[in-house]
């Protein structure tokens, strides 16, 4: 047995043995550190989280206990991921709908002009702003799709900064306070904008409302409520997508230098980090009633903890799965859920970090003080940021390099 706490796993500097562990046991065994259930064989993880009998909350506890009452609880009782229903399924099929009708050539000219607009404020060849730059572009890229102007980001991301602490369960009270407070931020600001977004008939904001308004999804507060949680996914997954693929080429030169004569290759690059060192590590469901599966009694309510970054390398779900293969022809994944509770942006999360690690690899190829014969990646180190859920890294440089 694995001497890594499950919950320690996702900010573990290699935890990939541990969950090689967990997917060589039974296809659902108890655990007793979390007292939760353990799920980490790919076709189980895919099992439960295509099944209506087991959900993303506690039919007890549809809002975590620490943010019960506050009004950054009373938004996650909105979320469409976060939570079930006839509401709750209307509501993803209209995000998922407008999102799927986006202008591509659009979002990629919104995307083009944030990745300037960062590239002025921040040198990415300075760890510290390289993980403000990457923390920052996914969600400047929707806020700027919604209608924000370029001045008001850095008040939006700053907020999207605080709200993202009310997920997590290892969040202090000072944090859970400051996460309610851009709650009520964030969603003034939106309904703000949703007032003006009437005035201009092509924008995503004026397609959402008119989408929702025929699927007859009339919840104004979940439509802000969805928008804010749209910029928090979009949060981590940037911050995951972009850093573990810098890690990956970090650690392998020959790869580095494949991408620097084929950037073109960078989506299926992402593609293959996405399942190789997943941004979203663990996620949970609750078991609806009582119910036996695979052997186990489950009660209701009972907690599962799904072990994506392990299902991801079991060899049930891929072949050579421990292996990052750029050309994978028939790669499968649950890193972005799978089923009802597919992540709707998943097509633009990747198009925006493909987007932004072109412009990271071009700038750090062009520093002026590296030596020719020195791999433009060697002076970032990391480590992850304390999280039971997600694979998030923070860059650092030795002192020598930071300037």
């Amino acid at each position: 047995m694995p001497s890594i706490p499950v919950l320690a796993l996702p900010s573990h500097p290699d935890p990939y043995p541990a969950y090689q562990w967990h997917v060589s046991q039974d296809k659902i065994r108890f655990d007793e550190g979390t007292q939760c259930w353990i799920v980490a064989q790919f076709n189980v993880v895919q099992e439960i989280l295509a099944s209506p009998e087991f959900l993303v909350r506690p039919l007890s506890a549809q809002v975590p206990p620490p943010i019960a009452g506050s009004s950054a609880g009373e938004l996650f009782s909105l979320l469409i991921r976060m939570n079930e229903g006839d509401k709750h399924r209307l509501g993803k099929q209209v995000l998922q709908t407008s999102l799927n009708q986006l202008d591509l050539q659009r979002l990629d000219l919104v995307i083009a002009e944030v990745v300037e607009d960062l590239s002025r404020r921040y040198d990415i060849n300075k760890a510290n702003e390289l993980n403000a730059w990457i923390s920052r572009v996914a969600v400047s890229v929707i806020a700027s799709l919604c209608g924000f102007s370029h001045s008001e980001l850095e008040r939006i991301c700053l907020w999207i900064d605080e709200f993202v602490q009310c997920f997590s369960p290892i969040s202090t009270p000072e944090q859970l306070e400051a996460a309610s407070k851009s709650t009520v931020t964030l969603m003034s600001s939106f309904q703000t904008l949703l007032s003006s977004a009437g005035s201009d008939p092509d924008s995503f904001l004026h397609r959402l409302q008119a989408e929702a308004k025929a699927a007859g999804w009339d919840s104004a507060s979940a439509l802000l409520a969805n928008l804010v949680g749209l910029l928090s996914q979009s949060y981590e997954a940037s911050i995951g997508l972009i850093g573990n693929t810098l890690i990956a080429l970090h650690s392998d030169p020959a790869l580095y230098s494949e991408l620097q004569h084929d950037l073109e290759k960078l989506p299926q690059l992402i593609d293959e980090v996405a399942r190789f060192d997943s941004p979203v590590q663990i996620t949970r469901r609750f078991a609806k009633s009582d119910c036996e599966f695979y052997g186990a009694s489950l009660r209701s309510g009972d907690c599962i903890l799904l072990l994506l970054a392990a299902a991801n390398r079991d060899p049930a779900g891929n072949a050579d799965a421990e292996r990052l293969i750029l050309d994978r022809s028939d790669r499968r994944s649950v890193s972005f859920s799978y089923g009802r509770h597919a992540c709707p942006g998943e097509t633009m999360a990747l198009r925006i970090a493909s987007a932004g690690l072109h412009h990271i690899l071009a700038s750090l190829a062009h520093r002026s003080n590296r030596p020719a014969n020195v791999h433009p990646l060697n002076h970032l180190h990391w480590t992850y940021r304390p999280s039971v859920n997600g694979r998030l890294p923070i860059f650092q440089t030795h002192h020598k390099d930071m300037s």
